[in-house]
């Protein structure tokens, strides 16, 4: 058995929290018998600190069996790793009537037999649909379908959001990927979606992000992954809506640059902006308890140890009995919203909040949803001056490219002339430009440059700048209301100096997608992938192809070949694949290995994808 960390917290969790007593006055530990939950994960982790807090409070009141035994509450935490079967059998070894954790997606999903066959109830926070719930293993926070549907929601209502494109980081970010395609599509909006080649930089997904011109990059993958990522597009001009599920990360916020923490939407289970009556007062506790604020997971576990709590008071500490009890407790109003354990489902919530950051990156609450519906955010407000809830700040929401009225609001300016080049800096030397409007188009105004000759303006989710020479633009408003912008380093003429050239051909993947995605159990889809010989010498015949799992679904393409230096989109269609889950494949660039790359060239042919397949 795998040599696993073990820490025991009864009554004062001393280890946890130095000493600090906890906000609960504690009494004498009564007689009687002792029941012990077990926790998979950090032994100082969110859902360990949730769990501690709800028992050591529980304990301070007051508890008794339905037989009328007093009993205490204790929590054993053991830090697993991967090693989740050890874990589940040390917890059981230890007498665990229940389990919380593990709530990583891509671990629980691995561990899902595990977890169905452990014998005593298990709560997990992973929010990925390929984790099976149901039985003895019950879903603590709202599962991604219902986070992305209210994330959709919210990035149309609030931020105006109509062209999509989502950045999927990798394995565990496939189901979110594939549940917030799902809610833009059930809202007549496509999302393009860029899969990140883990073996490839993510530099280089942004401009595939960027080549749709969209208002709204949503990013799912690790914190890492996401601060490179937004910091480059922020760095590459793109000024529109950007939405993770990492918006409160503290590993995410601390990587992006101070400067640019405002604005970010995200979607979670439950927040500090939480404004309602039973919210404060968990954070409070648990500001006390640990000197630290809670996040969502903390939120989940200390909801679930609730209704664990109940369902022993109601039906006694065996498993089967305790499971039960559970599934027969009518619904629970808490932290999340309505927690239904008797659905059945193993799905204990629906509860979802959007957040937007603001500018020192806390959260601002902009909707609430519960079961897919729109929840007031007035009910149980907190009285402003209320701690640990941030201040509200101007969102960073882009306004519509086109204004279509006749006295519009703020600086507007509108196209006299048959053509007016968007450029990517305030210059004719910004070449070649990047867009043009037309006669009678308006367009919003919102910098300016030094000299004021130039305006910035919202060109698909991008900074343009067009010129303000009244022979080609008429202007609405007051000029010197608008703040000065930076320019943009001017365009750096081309070396003159011929490079010396690879004496081989290099083919790579620059990008890949598929359509529609996620992709449908049996229904057909498209691979598109664009290919480029980045070597120095063209490259003869070759074949692209791919084998979709379950199953190994072969598709390939034949090219009649490729300039060194050109890049090429192919398009493979698939009859379906049939099953669930998530998989990773590699698309294979030279099948036959007809082209020569060289002594090395080939160890970049078979760049992976990771993709969701829903039954």
């Amino acid at each position: 058995m795998a040599k696993l960390r073990i820490v025991l917290l009864v009554v004062i969790l001393t280890a946890l929290i130095g000493g600090t007593a906890l906000p609960t006055p504690i009494r004498a530990t009564q007689a009687g018998q002792t029941l012990t939950i077990g926790v998979i994960g950090a032994i100082d982790g969110p859902t360990l600190r949730g769990v501690s807090l709800l028992t050591e409070q529980a304990n301070a009141a007051g508890l008794t069996l339905p037989n009328g035994t007093p009993y205490n509450l204790r929590v054993v935490a053991v830090d697993a790793g991967g090693a989740v079967q050890a874990a589940v059998d040390q917890l059981k070894q230890l007498g665990a009537i229940a389990i919380f954790g593990p709530d990583e997606d891509q671990l629980a999903a691995d561990s899902s037999i595990i977890l169905s066959v452990s014998g005593v109830p298990v709560f997990t926070g992973a929010t990925s649909s390929i984790v099976r719930v149901g039985g003895f293993v019950q879903r603590s926070r709202a599962n991604d379908s219902f986070r992305m549907n209210a994330l959709a929601d919210a990035l149309i209502s609030e931020a105006r959001a109509t062209r999509i494109a989502i950045y999927q980081g990798g394995a565990g970010a496939a189901s979110a990927t594939g549940a917030l395609v799902a809610a833009f599509a059930s809202r007549s909006i496509s999302a393009n979606v860029v899969l990140q080649d883990p073996a490839r930089p993510v530099s280089e997904a942004i401009p595939v992000l960027l080549q749709s011109q969209p208002d709204t990059i949503a990013a799912f993958g690790t914190p890492e992954q996401l601060v490179e990522l937004y910091n480059a597009l922020r760095a590459s001009g793109f000024i529109g809506n950007f939405a993770t599920d990492r918006a409160d990360d503290r590993a995410f916020l601390r990587g992006v640059k101070p400067d640019l923490r405002g604005g970010i939407y995200g979607v979670t289970g439950w927040t500090v902006a939480a404004r309602t009556l039973v919210s404060n007062d968990f954070i409070q506790d648990y500001v006390a308890a640990f000197a630290d604020v809670p996040d969502s997971l903390s939120a989940a576990a200390y909801d679930s140890a609730s209704l664990l709590l109940q369902a022993i008071n109601f039906a006694g500490s065996e498993p089967g009995a305790l499971l039960a009890g559970l599934l027969r407790q009518p619904p629970f109003s808490g932290l999340q919203g309505t927690l239904n354990p008797s659905a059945g489902n193993g799905e204990l919530t629906s509860g979802a909040y959007v957040i937007r950051t603001n500018v020192s990156g806390g959260p601002i609450l902009v909707a609430r949803y519960d079961n897919n519906q729109r929840q007031s955010l007035v009910a149980e407000v907190i009285p402003t001056a209320t701690p640990f809830v941030p201040l509200a700040t101007p969102t960073l929401a882009l306004p519509p490219t086109a204004i279509p009225t006749a006295t519009p609001a703020g600086v507007v300016a509108t196209v006299i002339s048959d053509r007016l080049n968007i450029r990517s800096g305030p210059g004719t030397n910004y070449n070649p430009p990047i867009g043009a409007l037309q006669r009678g188009q308006q367009v919003q105004l919102f910098g300016a440059s030094p000299d004021r000759l130039w305006y910035t303006i919202n060109f698909g989710g991008q900074q343009g700048w067009i010129s303000s020479d009244p022979n080609l633009v008429s202007i609405f408003g007051d000029l010197f209301s608008l703040p000065v912008v930076p320019v943009p380093p001017t365009p750096t003429p081309a070396a003159t100096a011929t490079p010396t050239l690879a004496p081989f051909a290099d083919i790579v993947l620059v990008n890949a997608s598929l359509s529609p995605y996620p992709l449908k159990s049996g229904q057909p889809f498209t691979l598109t992938a664009t290919i480029r010989n980045a070597g120095g010498r063209d490259a003869g015949p070759f074949a692209i192809a791919a084998a979709f799992d379950p199953g190994g679904v072969f598709g390939a393409t034949n090219l009649s070949g490729l300039a060194a230096g050109q890049q090429v989109t192919v398009n493979i269609p698939y009859a379906g694949v049939t099953g669930g889950g998530v998989f990773k494949i590699a698309i294979v660039l030279d099948l036959n290995l007809q082209v020569d790359e060289g002594p090395s060239g080939e160890a970049n042919n078979k760049p992976e994808i990771t993709y969701e397949l829903q039954p």
